[in-house]
């Protein structure tokens, strides 16, 4: 009995060291809200980046708040024209939607100036996502009486639709999680920029809504404002309400203009970020594959069969690596081949509307192009426009 009291005294005497060693590391820590001056995606991108290389977030923790001009950020291994549409974003607004790559994983999600970003930073040991929406949700609740829900995947709801997505990146010490907070984002454009069904999440864009849905008082400069404190008043390593005195503690609110004056480097990674090479080029490998009938009037010395040529269209870094044809037999005798010129003109091209375009230029050739390879064109459109 006297072995078993000893062993409940000494784990008894580690949890309480335990707790006096976080009470007194969140006594050190402090916490400070950057608003970003700048409405680039590419150049939020690169100061997210930026506070995330440069920053030691052990003893300051740093909620970083940007919104940004129209534009469609993916996750690091996405598709961009399996989640966006990527030929109708320069129709989106007056000024057309950018878009663009973050460094960490996450969904598509369409941001324009009714959206507000919302990056957290701590230390890795610190890093806790139901901290950062609880603090989302009860400044909400706080200032304009929202009542949300979290969800297990970390989204918070709104009579049972998402106002927010989440990304997260985690380094070997550091870590940041980014939310994507619907305040007041144009539905038609959203609809416009991001394809309604993909094979992950069919018809997900359904499911959000905006504040302002609930409650038409709710603006990105009273959210800002409310998140900001909320944020500042809440301890850093527990959902404690620390009140005014908290607050004076902190390092407050700061303007930021992310410029090279400012953050000495930003540029470069600005223009790294804004690069066909990252934004395209870091697709994952896809296949496209298509069949189409021959019409009849091109089936030459051929009877009898209604035959079908397959397409396939392999990218691989936003690059066409190869197109191949396959004849069915039987075919070949109409004149058609696999190595038709218009297939191998187009290897090495970049997957985008200059392949599109030239494609179609070969096709006004009208001299030096036969009907066999504008049908052949055709269906080459067609499969990259399948995706």
């Amino acid at each position: 009995m006297a072995l078993v009291q000893g062993k409940v005294l000494k784990i008894g005497s580690v949890i309480a060291a335990i707790t006096r060693g976080l009470s007194s590391n969140a006594e050190n820590i402090k916490k400070s809200v950057y608003i970003s001056q700048s409405n680039d995606i590419y150049t939020n991108l690169a100061l997210e980046n930026w506070l995330y290389k440069n920053f030691d977030f052990s003893e300051h923790h740093v909620l970083l708040l940007t919104h940004n001009d129209p534009c469609v950020l993916i996750g690091n291994n996405q598709n961009p024209w399996v989640e966006s549409n990527v030929h109708q974003l320069k129709n989106i607004s007056k000024k057309g939607a950018k878009l663009a790559r973050r460094i960490g994983a996450g969904p598509a999600v369409y941001q324009d100036e009714g959206n507000l970003n919302l990056t957290f930073f701590t230390a890795k040991d610190c890093y806790d996502p139901n901290y950062n929406m609880e603090i989302i949700k009860r400044a909400l609740f706080r200032q304009f009486e929202l009542r949300t829900k979290l969800t297990t995947s970390k989204d918070i709801m709104l009579r049972n639709k998402k106002v927010t997505d989440n990304s997260s990146f985690i380094g070997e010490d550091k870590a940041y999680q980014q939310c994507s907070l619907l305040v007041d984002v144009n539905k038609a454009d959203l609809l416009e920029a991001l394809k309604t069904e993909s094979p992950v999440k069919p018809k997900d864009i359904f499911k959000h809504m905006n504040l302002v849905d609930e409650n038409y008082r709710v603006s990105i400069g009273d959210v800002i404002s409310a998140i900001g404190w909320e944020y500042m008043r809440t301890t850093p390593l527990s959902l404690s309400d620390g009140g005014k005195a908290l607050i004076n503690k902190q390092g407050g609110f700061h303007l930021v203009n992310p410029t090279d004056k400012w953050f000495p480097g930003l540029q470069e990674i600005r223009n790294e970020l804004s690069k066909w090479d990252w934004i395209f080029g870091k697709t994952p490998k896809f296949t496209l594959n298509r069949s189409f009938p021959v019409p009849q009037r091109l089936m030459k010395n051929v009877d009898g069969i209604c035959p079908e040529i397959n397409i396939t269209m392999i990218v691989e870094n936003a690059r066409i690596k190869d197109v191949t044809m396959f004849v069915p037999p039987g075919l070949s005798k109409s004149g058609f081949s696999g190595e038709i010129k218009v297939l191998t003109n187009l290897k090495g091209c970049k997957f985008s509307e200059d392949a599109l375009k030239s494609l179609e230029d070969y096709c006004k050739n009208a001299a030096s192009t036969d009907d066999k390879d504008k049908f052949v064109s055709d269906c080459v459109k067609q499969v990259m426009k399948s995706v």
